[in-house]
């Protein structure tokens, strides 16, 4: 029987490594735990492959968006969300986009309002 070389790094040691990898928010890093492809309104000028996005996980994004009637394949495009930063970012976009048309709403409303007041 051969000899065995000894493992440099325990199975333990290794296991926490691949925890210590799946946390590293590097933009580089492959074994990133929390990354994700989340479907945004895009312009068609805009709509390429995010770099940093793996041929597997590009292919099942595409596949849904085959999947979506032909409104939504025309509006919407796989977008890269790594981390809670990008995912905090993503949810704040639609709240500040949503006061917008409340507030101009809020503006029209009033004045059609104001538009019709009768005294009397």
């Amino acid at each position: 029987m051969a000899p065995v070389a000894p493992l440099q790094f325990s199975l333990a040691e290794r296991d926490i490594q691949a925890i210590v990898d799946a946390y590293k928010e590097e933009p580089t890093n492959p074994k990133y735990a929390f990354k994700h492809l989340l479907f945004s309104v895009t312009e068609p000028q805009f709509r390429v492959k995010p770099p940093g996005v793996s041929d597997i996980m590009w292919a099942e994004a595409m596949g849904k968006l085959e999947g979506m009637d032909s409104t939504d394949r025309e509006r919407l495009w796989p977008q890269l969300v790594q981390g809670f930063k990008d995912l905090s970012n993503r949810l704040k976009v639609p709240v500040v986009y949503f006061r917008h048309v409340a507030f101009w709403l809020e503006i029209h409303v009033h004045s059609f309002v104001c538009c019709f007041h009768v005294d009397g």
